[in-house]
């Protein structure tokens, strides 16, 4: 088991498999301009439906961190995790978001997606929890 350590204001979340965002075609959970801290939809890159109760893992940048948990639940997903990108290394902010979230920072990101990455290599998923 992982216990991996982040910042959240919007935890509560009970177990649930885990998947990658770019494994939808969106690492960064958005698409166009992005719309700060007061989205309404207009940069979501995923379809309703897209996800189905899963933590989305959203990676760091461009788009604004509440944003993307707002395009993910839009689109499905129970839970989001934001994951540091390699410029903004292992610093946290902890967010009030649209659904449960945590931020993790870049090493925990990393070994969070290379375990994800290797569960559905091997034919399983991975599942975590979003506590508080």
């Amino acid at each position: 088991p992982y216990d991996l350590v982040g910042a959240t204001l919007t935890g509560g979340l009970a177990r649930r498999p885990l998947v990658l965002a770019a494994d939808f075609g969106n690492a960064l959970c958005g698409t166009g301009a992005s719309e700060g801290i007061n989205p309404t939809g207009a940069s979501n890159p995923f379809a309703a439906g897209t996800f189905s109760g899963q933590i989305v893992v959203c990676e760091r940048g461009v788009y604004a961190r509440v944003e993307k948990g707002y395009n993910v639940r839009a689109a499905g997903a129970g839970g989001y995790v934001l994951v540091n990108a390699p410029a903004d290394g292992e610093g946290l902010v902890a967010d009030t978001h649209f659904l449960p979230a945590v931020h993790l920072g870049l090493s925990d990101g990393r070994r969070l997606a290379a375990a994800i990455t290797a569960a559905r290599a091997a034919g399983g998923t991975l599942s975590a929890a979003i506590g508080t």
